[in-house]
């Protein structure tokens, strides 16, 4: 037997959550945490449990499994690569992720899909999509999906669960069913539907979809270029308050490629991003120069921009990257005295 230490105070009686804010808790501290000891723990003791607090929860209401399902590909998130060899239970989380998936394929009240958005992202991040029978599964699951009520009510989903599903189909390598499922949530959010805002986070995961969409057919590129026009200003909002990383940047800079007009639109605040980031995340020449390529290619860059680019590409490495920023940051506070 083993316990969870409880909280202190005295609760009053209510419905029960799963495994609750407490083992939320204990998750991210064992998940987070290099250690080794611990480790032992994880794995043999805390990861089963959680599998286990899963299994018992597919008999309870859909909210609870959906939170409890939540909890258990956080951890393995977090631990991925650091403390959890998650192999040793390898064909038990199978097993569990088989008998989510036939839940959802046997619901018969239709498909819900904040369940089936955190399914998705379980699958994706175990690892487990290439297995035949998952595999199979998620095809079914698809098929379900695109019935006409099921579609009907996925086009009223959020844009956050609906760009989520797409990732992880992405994932899967379910491209052409990805194509038709945002067709469809365009063409509904197009009747005059208020714009939803889109979390930072998803937009990283819109723009790996529309990249996998560029790469796989051209003609998805009528899709790509209504989400470029229906969200760029958020986008661009997103860019000058310089949230977005060295990923989503690389990416976004790929998709605005085909559509100079909306490229000059955000350059500014892209530049803004990328200058952040660029002495804060692991950039390499190659990644300098890709960039380069993207804003000059239709000269957009400004000659302060244009400047820390020659410096750094004419050296052909990053040793004196500070030095080239300080020049940069300099010429910018000049500009701005200009102004004033």
């Amino acid at each position: 037997f083993f316990f969870f230490q409880a909280e202190d105070g005295i609760r009053d009686a209510q419905e029960s959550r799963g495994l609750g804010d407490v083992y939320k808790r204990q998750v991210k501290y064992y998940s987070q945490s290099n250690y080794t000891k611990e480790s032992q723990f994880a794995n043999t003791v805390l990861y089963p449990s959680i599998i286990n607090f899963v299994k018992e929860a597919m008999s309870q209401q859909q909210e609870v499994l959906t939170q409890n399902i939540v909890y258990l590909h956080d951890f393995l998130f977090k631990s991925q690569g650091k403390t959890l060899e998650k192999y040793e239970h390898q064909k038990q989380l199978q097993e569990l992720i088989q008998d989510l998936n036939q839940r959802v394929i046997e619901d018969q009240s239709g498909i819900n899909y904040s369940f089936l958005q955190q399914l998705l992202l379980l699958i994706q991040r175990s690892r487990f999509y290439d297995i035949p029978q998952i595999n199979g599964q998620i095809d079914t699951i698809l098929q379900r999906l695109r019935t006409s009520q099921n579609i009907e009510n996925f086009k009223y989903e959020s844009w956050n669960t609906v760009i989520n599903i797409s990732y992880c189909l992405c994932q899967f390598n379910k491209i052409d069913q990805v194509d038709y499922l945002l067709e469809q949530k365009l063409a509904i959010q197009d009747t005059g539907n208020e714009d939803q805002e889109i979390k930072c986070e998803e937009f990283s995961y819109l723009f790996y979809v529309m990249v996998s969409l560029k790469k796989k057919s051209s003609q998805s590129d009528h899709i790509c270029k209504l989400f470029v026009e229906k969200f760029e200003r958020q986008i661009k909002f997103l860019c000058e308050q310089r949230r977005f990383k060295k990923k989503p940047i690389l990416m976004l800079l790929q998709i605005l490629d085909n559509y100079p007009g909306k490229l000059t639109f955000m350059f500014s605040a892209i530049e803004t991003n990328f200058m952040y980031i660029i002495d804060k995340d692991e950039f390499s020449i190659q990644d300098v120069r890709s960039v380069e390529k993207k804003f000059y290619r239709n000269k957009y860059g400004s000659r302060k921009l244009e400047s820390f680019f020659s410096n750094v590409l004419t050296e052909g490495s990053l040793d004196n990257l500070e030095l080239h920023l300080r020049d940069y940051r300099k010429q910018e506070e000049n500009l701005s005295l200009i102004h004033i």
